[in-house]
Parts: structure tokens; C-alpha cells; sequence
């Protein structure tokens, strides 16, 4: 604001005006410009210490004893410095104390953030993390990023503080990762999911969103993923389960219905549960896709969602509207045509004579699956029917509970 003053007939005015300095406005943003920034810095920097020659570097830190190093620290140009941190990891264990002892002379806050992404990729190592607690320590004015890494490395138990701060700050996994500059494909991050989501809470899943639970899914190396698939279904109940995540979990660790090695060490009652989900979204994509009579077909859907726990796998052939339910010792045969019985086969003629028409390559038609002449002869031990009339479900239960027996 700009306020001009003027007299008019022996009074004084007052005007006043706004003024945009447009211009200089345009100047001072050129030349900010012309600053680099801190990333344009960190580049810099970075770009000067891969022009060092590492191994020359090193054998002249051989040769200086340790109670020497600061003397040889204080020599060395600030590119040298930052390519041992950027180096870090890489360097033979046997230097690291020689090391440490240079950085924490030079005290530079630069390093880090180059030590932090070396951490990263390499929290095992127990002198980079020793280094890092006592470079953040040594400083007395942090800023908040720093401040959050001065509290996980307060001691030599950096996950553990990590959890800790996620769990009592309430935080998603995802959030505190980007208040780190970390990213999900990082291993200490990695190794962080592992750790919460095997033993976390309902409420913990629930707080994170789904894309980086996809996320987590997809990247934990398979011994990790199935400590969290197997909390994971005991946590929620089959209801709750979200259709993007288990299908990720079904492309890692394989199908639970089938036979799968990456299943075997998961809880029985964990893969049960999986297995009944993916035989009720079967069972229900089957029923759904009847068009001819969708009250008639929803009833039976009703009907075997009920056995859907005791059922190995479901099935079906899209082309002919063909159901195949397994069960322990039998299989079931429906048909999506809602004039045809239902039939029952025992589970070992089943295999010998219908099994291969299970697969949509070599389908046939829906008198091939019924062995009516069998089903009728009263001394036939391996083929039952059903004729859908009025009651059939309580002949449907007999059946079942008379199979599962061991009917002879």
C-alpha cells in the first residue's frame, strides 16, 4: 500500500493506491535461480566424490593408526570425506572404526543423509549404526527429520525404536516411511513391514490404505509374507477380506486349495479359512452367472454356500455352466441348466473317469458328467443323484453326511 498526499483548496488529501512489484517480483525469482539448491548441492557433492579414487583413499587410511586418524582427517578435502559415507557399506569391515572416527571429526550434517541411505539398504550393519547415533548426538540443533533419527538411533536397537515410534504415534506404515525419505523396496523398510504386520492388529491393517497393503504384499520375500498372510486371515473373519489382497496373496504364495510348498509352514486353520474364501467367491460367480432362472439359482447358491467350509475346492466350466464341488472323499456335479439333478461321485471313480473334463480345454457336454444308468442301479456304490424337487437340500444333507461317513 502506497499513500500519496496532495492539497486541494488549503486541505490536505489522501490517496491511496496498491502497488504489485510485478517486476521485481520476476527479478528476485531469477535470481534465486541462479542458487542451487539443496538437492542441486547434494548432486554436486555426490557427483565430486565418485570422481575419488576410493582404494587409493583407503590405503592411505591403512596406513595412518588410529589414534592418527583425526590428524589424517583434517588433510582430507570434503569430497573424500563424502565418499567414504557414500562408500560406506562397501568399505572392508577392518576400517570401519578408522572411519567412524574421521566422520565424527569432520562433523558435517551432509553425511547424514548420505549414512541414512546407506542404513537403507544395509541395517544390519552394526558400525553404520553406531556411526549414525553418534554423528545425529554430536549435533545440537536438529531439524524435525533429524530429530526422528536421533530418536530411532538412540541406542543399537533402531527397528525396535522405529516400531515403537509408528505404534505409539499411531502412525501408517506409509507416512512415517515418507517423513524418512524412505521408500517400501527399501530393505530396512521391508524388514519393518515384516515385523509389524505379522503380530500387528485388526485396527493396524485397517489404518493403512489398501494400495500399500497391495503394496507390502508384493514385495516381502516369501518367509516374511507368510508370518503376514497368516496373521492376516486369523485377524479378520473370511467377510473381511479384501479381494484385491487375497489375490495377491493367492500369485505369491500359490493357490490354498491346491497343493503349494509356500503353504505347508502357514497355520492349517489360516489356509482353511483362505480356501473356504476362494471356493465361496467360486460358488458365488458360478450362481451369479445363471441367467435362465436367478431366483431358482440363487436358492441353490444359498444351499452350498453353507457347505463352503468343508469343501476342498469349487470350480467351475463357463462354457456348459458346469459346478464341481470337492469335498474330502466326494465330489459333487450341478449343472447351471436348472432342469438337470444334482449328481454325487465318490471321489476316486470321480478322478478316474471325470476329473479331466474339470478343465475348460477339454469340456463336454452335460450328459458326459452323468452317470444316470449308475446312478440308478440300486447295487452302484460310486454315483448318486439328486433330482432338484421339493426337499431336495434335506436329500442333499443326508448324502453329505452319509458320504463324509464312508458310505459303501
Amino acid at each position: 500500500m502506497i499513500l500519496k498526499i496532495h492539497w486541494e483548496n488549503d486541505r490536505m488529501k489522501f490517496n491511496s493506491f496498491s502497488f504489485q512489484p510485478s517486476k521485481l517480483i520476476t527479478v528476485k525469482n531469477e535470481i534465486k535461480k541462479t542458487f542451487p539448491t539443496k538437492t542441486d548441492i547434494y548432486k554436486i557433492k555426490s557427483q565430486k566424490a565418485k570422481e575419488v579414487d576410493l582404494e587409493e583413499l583407503l590405503q592411505k587410511i591403512r596406513e595412518f593408526s588410529l589414534d592418527k586418524m583425526i590428524y589424517l582427517a583434517d588433510s582430507l578435502k570434503a569430497e573424500e570425506i563424502i565418499a567414504l559415507a557414500i562408500n560406506y557399506s562397501d568399505i572392508p569391515n577392518e576400517l570401519y572404526k578408522k572411519i567412524n572416527k574421521i566422520i565424527l571429526h569432520k562433523k558435517d550434517k551432509f553425511l547424514i543423509k548420505i549414512l541414512w541411505n546407506n542404513f537403507a539398504e544395509d541395517y544390519k550393519n552394526k558400525d553404520l549404526t553406531s556411526l549414525l547415533g553418534n554423528l545425529l548426538a554430536s549435533f545440537s540443533k536438529l531439524n524435525d527429520q533429524e530429530k526422528m533419527l536421533d530418536t530411532i538411533f538412540k541406542d543399537s536397537s533402531p527397528l525396535i525404536n522405529m516400531r515403537k515410534q509408528i505404534e505409539n504415534n499411531k502412525v501408517t506404515l506409509f507416512n512415517f516411511l515418507e517423513d524418512l525419505d524412505l521408500i517400501i523396496e527399501n530393505k530396512v523398510s521391508k524388514k519393518l513391514a515384516a515385523d509389524l504386520f505379522n503380530k500387528s492388529s485388526k485396527s493396524f491393517f485397517i489404518r493403512e490404505a489398501k494400495d500399500n497393503l497391495i503394496k507390502v504384499f508384493k514385495v516381502l520375500e516369501i518367509k516374511n509374507l507368510k508370518a503376514v498372510v497368516e496373521n492376516y486371515l486369523f485377524v479378520f473373519k473370511d467377510a473381511e477380506y479384501v479381494e484385491e489382497l487375497m489375490y495377491r496373496i493367492k500369485d505369491r504364495l500359490g493357490d490354498p486349495r491346491e497343493y503349494s510348498t509356500a503353504w505347508n509352514s502357514i497355520d492349517q486353520k489360516a489356509k482353511e479359512k483362505a480356501a473356504a474364501w476362494f471356493n465361496y467367491k467360486k460358488l458365488k460367480e458360478f450362481f451369479d452367472s445363471i441367467t435362465t432362472d436367478q431366483e431358482e439359482a440363487q436358492k441353490r447358491f444359498s444351499y452350498w454356500e453353507k457347505q463352503v467350509d468343508i469343501m476342498e475346492k469349487v470350480d467351475y466350466v463357463k462354457k456348459y455352466l458346469q459346478l464341481f464341488l470337492t469335498f474330502d472323499n466326494f465330489v459333487v456335479v450341478e449343472f447351471g441348466d436348472l432342469g438337470n439333478a444334482v449328481y454325487f461321485y465318490k471321489k476316486d471313480f470321480f478322478e478316474q473317469n471325470l476329473a479331466q473334463y474339470m478343465n475348460k480345454h477339454n469340456a463336454v457336454n452335460n450328459n458326459s458328467l452323468k452317470y444316470t444308468y449308475e446312478a440308478r442301479n440300486m447295487g452302484n456304490k460310486n454315483v448318486y443323484k439328486v433330482n432338484h424337487m421339493s426337499s431336495w437340500q434335506h436329500k442333499a444333507d443326508k448324502m453329505i453326511k452319509e458320504l463324509r461317513s464312508g458310505r459303501k
